[in-house]
């Protein structure tokens, strides 16, 4: 830093981090920051449309867990256990934190281009990380508003107890820090050890699916605190006796309940105050402490997931001009440009992992005899055709939400202009991102199927039916979400992360693949069983699929031979 620069920081410290506060914010939240991120160019409006349609999308989704929780709250107050909707809503909420916010905490922190624009500013390395993790805060709570907002309504309703809504945003505000502050005590001192590893990928990849497995396993300890039948009577006989039996393990989860739940006011405000105050200070602690390490971690990473810099990347975009080798070197192309970028693999991992691993996970936590009840019950009452077509159903919804195909030219960012001067037609482009994006749905596929199987345990003729139609589904899925991302990709951005999870061509791609199987759905409730049943459904069915998978991807093809032409950077 300059002499000047420090002389700045000596005199007013305060101004330039608010300075660089504001701009963090202005970059990733203003609408015009939000309009480029979505793709959007300088279209304000249509970001606002974005927004709308996001909150539209949510609307179903917290109705229904309003009624949930609120069924939930009436339960636990006639039990005396006012504080457990509290337990389960912070667990919740902090375990998505954990999941959901990882990825963009590291893509804030590490993979921003203007990185390398701010540390030749004056500001320190605690300046830029405060900033930093601010800004990826916001996010982290908007995330766990969506659990606790319709919880701590439906919860606060049926207390009506005033010191209720004084004590509630406070434990609403302060809920991600805890988690976020756990995600950097491991994120940042990796990141600064594989700086210079030639396996730094890897390292990162492993390191994000262990910290998911380990979310899933607290999820699953706290279901099994309390299978202990003698210590579980226990706790109902005394008033929020289950807080005491639920989260002795986990201190910050009692004071949330009580901050909310207690009946003294003063238990209350203590427990509001202690929770704000170790969440607050733990997550200021953190960051503090590891601000030391946090340029060491991002020096390297900035240079290689700069877009505008082709290196290997670059050089490994030339293809040999043979037939089949082609296809080969463009879908090893298109492996290469996801697993340049930690954050894009491990959003996509995750993704592919994410609902069966909560299905088994549920499965173990109720128990082999809850178990057997239900699929006896499931067996009864859901035919095969519905079966079979519902994973059917289930893998194509998963496979327009996955992203792969739905940002398979937006990945490629300013390097796109690399594609367009490749001696490889179009078409052939195209088609090798498809395939690429069946690969993945291909291992999505397996993985479905293998949470079925284990919970449902169909048979084999109706689990490899519900394979090949599943298989059949994913094929015009994929090319209507990669038909989408050529209309308009978005080559322009800062953040990798912007690429994936901040693109709107990911979610118009959802919701016109959901209206594609939205037609199947209403024609199968059209003809079975009133027309067709059985093999003459499954018949009706393969074909429409298959043509209409043979049509969209003609249209694919000659798409990808116009567009390739005409986008510019």
């Amino acid at each position: 830093m300059s002499a000047c620069g420090e002389r700045l920081f000596r005199t007013g410290e305060r101004g330039p981090f608010s300075a660089l506060m504001r701009l963090q914010i202005k970059t990733e939240f203003g609408m015009r920051g939000m309009s480029d991120k979505l793709g959007l160019g300088k279209k304000p409006k249509a970001a606002y449309l974005y927004l709308a349609l996001m909150g539209f999308a949510f609307i179903p989704l917290l109705g229904v867990m309003y009624a949930m929780f609120e069924s939930l709250a009436s339960m636990a107050i006639s039990m005396g256990q006012p504080g457990l909707p509290v337990i389960l809503t912070v667990t919740s909420a902090q375990a998505l934190v954990m999941f959901i916010g990882i990825s963009g905490l590291m893509s804030i922190l590490y993979e921003s281009q203007d990185l390398e624009t701010l540390q030749s500013m004056p500001f320190t390395s605690r300046q830029i990380m405060s900033a930093k993790v601010l800004s990826a805060y916001l996010p982290q709570l908007f995330t766990a508003a969506v659990v606790a907002l319709p919880s701590f309504i439906a919860l606060g309703l049926k207390l009506n107890s005033p010191l209720f809504w004084l004590s509630a945003p406070v434990v609403l505000l302060t809920t991600p820090c805890i988690p976020t502050a756990l995600a950097l005590i491991v994120l940042v001192p990796l990141m600064k050890a594989t700086s210079r590893s030639k396996r730094r990928d890897s390292f990162r990849v492993v390191f994000g699916l262990v910290l998911f497995a380990l979310v899933i396993g607290f999820q699953y300890l706290n279901m099994n605190m309390t299978r202990d039948p003698q210590g579980f009577v226990q706790a109902l006989m005394q008033r929020n006796g289950l807080i005491q039996a639920m989260a002795g393990y986990y201190p910050p989860l009692r004071w949330a309940a009580l901050a909310l739940t207690a009946d003294a006011p003063l238990t209350l405000l203590g427990n509001m105050a202690l929770y704000a105050g170790v969440s607050v200070g733990a997550l200021v602690l953190v960051t503090s402490v590891s601000q030391r390490w946090f340029l060491g971690g991002i020096s390297r990473d900035v240079r290689r997931t700069a877009p505008a810099k082709t290196g290997k990347a670059g050089a490994s975009q030339e293809v040999s001009i043979g037939s089949s080798s082609v296809l080969r070197s463009l879908i090893a192309k298109e492996h290469r440009t996801m697993v340049r970028n930690t954050n894009w693999l491990l959003v996509t991992l995750t993704n592919l992992t994410i609902v069966p691993l909560m299905m088994l996970i549920s499965s173990f936590g109720a128990g082999k005899s809850e178990i057997a009840t239900l699929l006896d019950q499931v067996r009864a009452m859901v035919p095969a055709e519905y079966l079979v077509l519902g994973i059917a159903a289930a893998q194509g919804l998963t496979v327009s939400l996955n992203q792969v195909a739905s940002t398979g030219v937006s990945r490629e960012g300013p390097q796109f202009v690399l594609s367009k001067t490749l001696p490889v037609s179009p078409r052939l482009q195209a088609r090798g991102k498809l395939l690429y994006s069946m690969g993945f749905a291909l291992v999505q596929l397996v993985i479905l199927l293998a949470s079925v199987g284990f919970i449902l345990r169909p048979d084999a003729a109706t689990l490899a039916l519900a394979a090949g139609f599943a298989l059949l589904v994913s094929w015009p899925v994929s090319v209507i979400c990669l038909m989408n991302d050529l209309v308009a990709p978005k080559l322009k951005w800062t953040n990798p992360q912007q690429a994936m999870k901040g693109n709107f061509n990911a979610l118009i791609a959802g919701l016109v693949a959901v209206l594609y199987l939205g037609v199947f759905y209403f024609g199968v409730r059209a003809l079975y069983p009133k027309v067709l049943t059985g093999w003459g459904l499954y018949a009706a069915v393969g074909i429409a699929l298959a043509v209409t998978g043979g049509l969209l991807h003609r249209g694919m093809e000659s798409l990808a031979l116009s567009k390739y032409k005409s986008i510019e950077l």
